[in-house]
């Protein structure tokens, strides 16, 4: 009488190797989200003021900086040249009323650069805005 010495497993074998592959792909998907949130944000001195954060949707960021200069997405920028963006921006998201515009203004600028954008917005149609300030606490400190 001849017996086996092989053993049998009859369970089910978990293969790891797509649960990595996922991983990974989060991973990168992070990754490439957070530099592009960077990219948005050009080195401002936002104006102090005590509120609330609002960490909200943003379809564009314009940034202007203490000489009255004006970059988008890291990227000197007119005032033509971006009312030619959101116009850009406004088809592809079906239409200028379902933008927001977040406003990063620099402490020492000048009032003119960002009026002539809201000006640019306002006359584009975009109903939406933000204005950017550096939170020092919450309301009621």
């Amino acid at each position: 009488m001849r017996l086996s010495r092989k053993q049998r497993h009859h369970g089910i074998a978990f293969d790891i190797t797509p649960v990595i592959d996922v991983v990974f792909q989060l991973i990168i998907f992070f990754m490439t989200c957070s530099q592009i949130s960077a990219i948005d944000r050009a080195a401002v001195d936002l104006p102090k003021l005590h509120g609330q954060t609002d960490a909200g949707n943003r379809d564009l960021s314009v940034n202007i900086q203490a000489d009255g200069g004006m970059l988008v997405l890291n990227n000197p920028t007119t005032v033509a040249q971006l009312e030619l963006m959101i116009k850009t921006l406004a088809e592809e998201r079906g239409g200028p009323e379902r933008l927001t515009i977040a406003l990063r203004v620099d402490a020492a600028a000048k009032s003119a650069a960002p009026n002539a954008v809201i000006k640019a917005l306002v006359g584009l149609g975009v109903k939406r805005g933000a204005i950017a300030v550096e939170s020092s606490g919450l309301t009621g400190d």
